[in-house]
């Protein structure tokens, strides 16, 4: 089990990790592997090279943008990605494309789970 957050605030990162980690340490999963990077750059390359169960993606970044990931990544990792965002209007884009999308002011426990349930494909 590999995730990925994609975030460039320490300290929303690990607010992120703790969360994440919480929720799939109550699942019955293989222990998770966490990685983590701040920059579009780092992202695409990560995704491009390794197979993550899950991703968060933040919008705005250290250089470029989760708007540039999307972009620049193969479309079947959709369906693994949240993305979390304080921008309404590219949460609202992203979700009418089906990616899963949250605001940042909502990824809390509660809200995340159900999420990551779907992205792991396991039953509410």
């Amino acid at each position: 089990m590999k995730i990925l957050i994609v975030e460039d605030h320490a300290k929303i990162a690990l607010q992120l990790y703790h969360i994440l980690k919480e929720i799939l340490d109550g699942l019955p999963l293989p222990e998770p592997g966490f990685d983590f990077v701040k920059t579009e750059d780092e992202a695409v390359e990560k995704i491009g090279s390794e197979n993550f169960n899950l991703i968060t993606l933040d919008e705005k970044l250290e250089q470029g943008y989760g708007t540039g990931v999307l972009r620049r990544i193969e479309k079947n990792n959709f369906p693994k990605i949240i993305r979390i965002s304080t921008d309404d209007t590219t949460l609202d884009f992203y979700k009418e494309k089906g990616v899963l999308t949250l605001a940042k002011e909502d990824a809390i426990y509660e809200n995340l789970l159900p999420l990551v349930k779907k992205v792991l494909e396991l039953k509410s």
